[in-house]
């Protein structure tokens, strides 16, 4: 009887714990899981812990990196964010200590870029998350879906707007889901995407190459990237038509210092004459007539030249053809893809229906396992290496990319098997080879700086370079190697004996080794009047030394990388350069190679027909002369003199199709 008597106060007590934060979180959690090319790598659960307030946990594996943080968000009654707190590690593995708070009208933040403080902060300011997940940007596009205007001022600096671009149903397992895909602007150069459930909750954030999903939703994410992929290629269409001016006739380039990358010279007072796509004429301006309906462009003194070639990408965007033409590359090798998505650019590029390079395909090989990189091309015995080759001499492929994870008994067999259906090979170094075991095996060529000094190292070290080892080895130990040893011109004259080609990505290992904290990336610096604020912020972040004196021996390091490119392209290693990042990247590569010790010309001939002469594709395109291909670029400034002047494209010239500047540079999102 007593004990029916407690009854209630039991009943209470129950309903009370039920109704907690905590067990609501339980009960309320919304999962998702990390995408990489198909292939679950890790999860995203959001909690809320009250009605203003969120937990997110963020975890994936890639490679050996990824990263492990908590987020704790508290929001006001208009969804701006009021405080934050962000630990754990980041996808490099670096320790996370972010804070953000609002007290009265000071705003307060600590991030990796930098700490900051701002007075008189209005109510709206949204506080912009450094080390953020899909959920953060979910956050933020609830509130601009709240706020006057669609449009918040962001924290340290610069606007975000959002609109809404497209909905979508998705039936499966006999479930039916409305959602919205949003693109926020103001974050990066190109709008960011998100979908949306009908309850402005987050479903889906991310490319193809990695992204979340909703739990439970994980086969329906590629309906979801082509509904999205539709969306957004519709206005991809737009755009180019309003930027891309195909000539009614024949077109005359008059009065130009034309570049001669056979020569590595340029003369002044130079005429050349396109018909299609085509030069069909040139030389002085005197002795090349202007046909009757031709289109006459005055370049007035400016450089001509053919266009860049940035050989190591990988497409993810519409947006990276634009900017690629802006920063005058006119032909890209794509290092690894998903390739139905790079199909589809290919064709899109190569047509003219979106602006973009054009475009050459390496499929990207790689072994079953832990470190794994992000490919469907998986692996393990002759027979799937053989199948996949096959496939990608059918499906229009120029090369063989092999990744860190292959197995190194299966080297020889899948390069006499690229050989014989016409690839070229090339890749990373798998785990347990050196470079110099890889080029007897028959490589092509070797992408990363990296590799050329890990050749170098003890063995337990080469057995670990699927792992983060490949970058922290050479970064510690690099600087120490003596580039006038035996055994560095031994490798050198290996290198010479199998026409060996080199893609250092030099501007990778900068950012990596010789960044510091709270001083812009040296690749953004020359754009950084043009760029949004949260991009610049993010150059800020400083690159992998811990300390002082980290800093110093990677510096060295990457000199040392410099210096052995010096050594390697006077013993006349063939050098192509590639960005593995942003084409904005590309003239800071140049750059780099300029303060190695490379004259200016050589560079111009390395980035132009240097590296169509490696693709077997000189006989067509890299040079201004009768009967090549007419991607070209006209610069305001001489790059003999001074290679910075690469970021200097006045007009762009692809596929028949004129493409000016400054308007590429509005449509990249550039101010």
């Amino acid at each position: 009887m007593k004990l029916f008597n407690q009854l209630p106060r039991y009943l209470a007590v129950i309903v009370f714990l039920m109704l907690s934060p905590a067990v609501l979180a339980m009960d309320n959690d919304l999962r998702f899981t990390v995408m990489m090319s198909g292939i679950e790598k890790g999860s995203l659960v959001v909690s809320p812990l009250g009605p203003h307030e969120t937990k997110t946990i963020y975890k994936f594996e890639d490679r050996g990196r990824g990263p492990d943080l908590t987020t704790i968000s508290r929001f006001g009654t208009n969804n701006v964010l009021t405080s934050l707190d962000v630990t754990g590690v980041s996808y490099s593995k670096q320790e996370v200590d972010e804070h953000y708070s609002r007290k009265g009208g000071t705003a307060a933040w600590r991030s990796a870029p930098g700490d900051g403080q701002q007075a008189n902060t209005a109510a709206s300011a949204y506080y912009l998350v450094h080390q953020s997940n899909a959920e953060d940007y979910a956050a933020l596009a609830r509130a601009l879906k709240s706020a006057p205007n669609g449009k918040l001022p962001l924290l340290p600096a610069g606007e975000a707007r959002v609109h809404k671009l497209a909905t979508h149903t998705l039936f499966y397992e006999s479930r039916e889901t409305q959602v919205s895909l949003y693109q926020i602007s103001g974050i990066d150069l190109q709008p960011t995407s998100i979908w949306l459930d009908s309850s402005d909750a987050l479903f889906s954030f991310g490319s193809p190459w990695i992204g979340v999903v909703r739990e439970g939703y994980e086969s329906a994410l590629p309906e979801l990237q082509n509904a999205e992929k539709t969306a957004l290629l519709d206005a991809a269409k737009e755009q180019t038509n309003a930027l891309r001016h195909t000539p009614y006739g024949p077109v005359l380039i008059r009065n130009a210092r034309v570049f001669d990358p056979k020569t590595r010279q340029a003369q002044t007072d130079i005429s050349v004459l396109i018909e299609g796509d085509v030069i069909t004429a040139i030389g002085p301006d005197a002795t090349v007539k202007a046909p009757k309906d031709a289109e006459v462009i005055d370049a007035n003194g400016r450089f001509l030249m053919p266009g860049l070639w940035d050989m190591h990408v990988h497409v993810l965007g519409h947006e990276a053809g634009i900017l690629s033409l802006f920063a005058g590359i006119t032909t890209v090798r794509d290092l690894g893809n998903d390739p139905d998505i790079i199909a589809g650019f290919e064709q899109y590029f190569e047509s003219g229906t979106l602006a973009g390079p054009r475009i050459l395909k390496a499929g990207l090989l790689e072994g079953r396992g832990p470190y794994a990189g992000p490919t469907k091309l998986l692996a393990d015995s002759e027979e799937e290496v053989t199948a996949i080759i096959n496939n990608l001499a059918q499906s229009g492929y120029t090369q063989v990319k092999i990744y860190n994870s292959f197995k190194p008994e299966l080297v020889p067999f899948a390069v006499k098997t690229a050989h014989a259906s016409g690839l070229r090979v090339s890749g990373h170094i798998p785990a347990g080879m050196t470079m110099e075991q890889a080029i007897s095996a028959g490589y092509d060529e070797v992408q990363h700086a990296n590799f050329w000094f890990l050749n170098f190292m003890p063995t337990d070290i080469v057995a670990k370079t699927n792992t983060p080892v490949r970058f922290s080895a050479p970064a510690e130990r690099a600087h120490a190697l003596d580039l006038s040893s035996q055994e560095v011109s031994e490798f050198i004259t290996l290198l010479q004996q199998h026409k060996t080609v080199v893609d250092p990505t030099l501007v990778v290992f900068e950012a990596m080794y010789a960044r510091q904290k709270g001083v812009l990336a040296s690749w953004l610096q020359p754009w950084a009047d043009r760029l949004p604020a949260s991009m610049l912020r993010s150059g800020l972040r400083g690159g992998r030394a811990k300390n002082m004196e980290e800093q110093e021996t990677f510096k060295a390091s990457l000199e040392r990388m410099q210096e052995m490119l010096l050594k390697l392209h006077k013993a006349g290693i063939p050098v192509v350069p590639g960005t593995d990042g942003s084409p904005l990247q590309l003239v800071r590569e140049l750059e780099l190679y300029a303060e190695a010790g490379l004259s200016n010309a050589d560079i111009l001939y390395s980035a132009t027909l240097g590296a169509a002469k490696v693709m077997k594709m000189d006989k067509q395109i890299g040079s201004v002369a009768i009967g090549q291909q007419a991607d070209l670029i006209l610069i305001n400034g001489d790059p003999l003199t001074n290679i910075s002047d690469l970021r200097q494209v006045d007009l762009v010239l692809k596929g028949g199709a004129l493409y000016k500047g400054a308007a590429l540079a509005r449509a990249a999102g550039l101010r």
